[in-house]
């Protein structure tokens, strides 16, 4: 699957390990849109059809990812959210990857990784 990292879970080493995994991985940072706003990360990651993965800030400001996630245009990117106070590691975005990917879905969905982190 094709993975990009947001700024709040951009850790080298999770990118590592998903590319270890099979998948096709780029952080925020590294694309040059470190600071960038998040219209700009939907934007991007629907343009190069990669999936978001990001930390729910749990906000009601209209500025927030999944907020301009669910405002933008009828396609969009696949995101996948970390709730707050979720205990999640790179195990748990791993496995959610991989069920979302074996379930074929791509776009237009926002879910949690805990609630595809099963086994």
């Amino acid at each position: 699957m094709r993975l990009l990292l947001d700024e709040n879970v951009g850790i080298k080493r999770w990118a590592r390990l998903l590319r270890e995994a099979g998948h096709d991985v780029e952080r925020v940072v590294d694309v040059g849109m470190s600071g960038a706003d998040d219209d700009t990360i939907v934007a991007y990651a629907t343009e190069q059809k990669r999936a978001i993965i990001s930390r729910d800030k749990a906000s009601a400001d209209p500025d927030d990812l999944k907020n301009v996630w669910q405002q933008s245009p009828k396609r969009k990117p696949l995101l996948l959210l970390i709730y707050p106070d979720a205990d999640v590691g790179i195990a748990e975005i791993t496995r959610a990857v991989a069920n979302v990917e074996r379930a074929g879905i791509n776009e237009n969905v926002m879910c949690g990784v805990v609630d595809w982190a099963f086994s």
